[in-house]
């Protein structure tokens, strides 16, 4: 019984430690002038595979620079990813093969001044969505 519990105790720290570094996505640098918060969040009924976060590039201060959140992320779960202020970012939710909808949402600087910074995949395998909201948490 003791041997369970330490098991179980080592597999909840070895996942608190694999989603610590999913928190670590960042477009930021020492050179940012403003860095924010955004969050990635899967509240559909699939499980998304994968998240690309793409700073979707054009001056010299906003480079393309393509990153992926790898890992399953179930329903209710997501991932906190730092960006900054001046750059237009893209979010695409990969899902398992079959399921159908928009999975894409884009992110502006003028969202990121309004604190639009939390997108959300939706809906269910035949009807997804993504969405974004104002990040209150």
């Amino acid at each position: 019984m003791i041997v369970a519990r330490s098991l179980t105790a080592a597999s909840i720290l070895l996942a608190a430690s694999f989603a610590a570094q999913a928190d670590d996505m960042t477009f930021c640098s020492s050179d940012t002038n403003k860095c924010v918060t955004a969050t990635a969040k899967n509240s559909a009924f699939v499980v998304s595979t994968a998240v690309v976060v793409t700073q979707e590039g054009g001056t010299a201060a906003c480079p393309k620079v393509e990153k992926k959140h790898k890992g399953n992320l179930a329903i209710g779960e997501g991932f906190k990813v730092g960006l900054s202020a001046a750059c237009k970012y893209k979010f695409h939710f990969k899902t398992t093969n079959g399921c159908t909808g928009s999975k894409t949402n884009h992110m502006t600087a003028d969202d990121i001044e309004n604190n639009m910074t939390k997108v959300e995949l939706g809906g269910d395998c035949g009807t997804l969505y993504t969405k974004k909201y104002l990040n209150v948490s």
